[in-house]
């Protein structure tokens, strides 16, 4: 029993690249559904939009209505998920939202939201998002998280 214990608790304390999507695809339908009580906030969860300290709940996803396009990356390594989000307000109008979760041992530690509703949102520079930057680049063509961070 200990063992299994054990074994549970080192495998919640990973969250692979799929564990990572998963959580942004969660944090999005919650958002969406005004259920952001839903989502696994850490206790000490920080959460900023636009550099802000804020409650989920009072982020301007609230005014969203649907996504348009989405793009989204994960960092397993670093924790962290990043999506970039063209969706559309209740009143219509197209805003751009680009957020970085954190998720550790299960939780959300941090969320980062960019929340941008300005005149630089072009529809047409984001619907639809280019499929190519969600391709996995093969192992042997990637560059080392070293050469990256030089």
């Amino acid at each position: 029993m200990g063992l299994l214990a054990l074994s549970t608790l080192a495998s919640a304390e990973i969250c692979n690249r799929d564990c990572l999507l998963e959580q942004a695809k969660q944090f999005n339908a919650n958002a969406l559904a005004l259920t952001t009580e839903k989502i696994p906030l850490a206790t000490n969860v920080q959460i900023r939009e636009n550099t802000k300290v804020i409650a989920l709940a009072d982020s301007k996803w609230s005014g969203v209505r649907k996504i348009l396009s989405e793009g989204v990356y994960a960092d397993p390594i670093k924790r962290n998920v990043i999506e970039h989000v063209t969706a559309e307000t209740n009143s219509g109008k197209t805003v751009y939202i680009g957020t970085r979760l954190k998720v550790v041992e299960g939780k959300i530690t941090e969320v980062e939201i960019n929340f941008d509703d300005g005149p630089r949102v072009n529809i047409k520079n984001l619907v639809p998002y280019d499929p190519i930057f969600n391709n996995i680049v093969p192992p042997e063509e990637r560059s080392t998280r070293e050469q990256l961070e030089h």
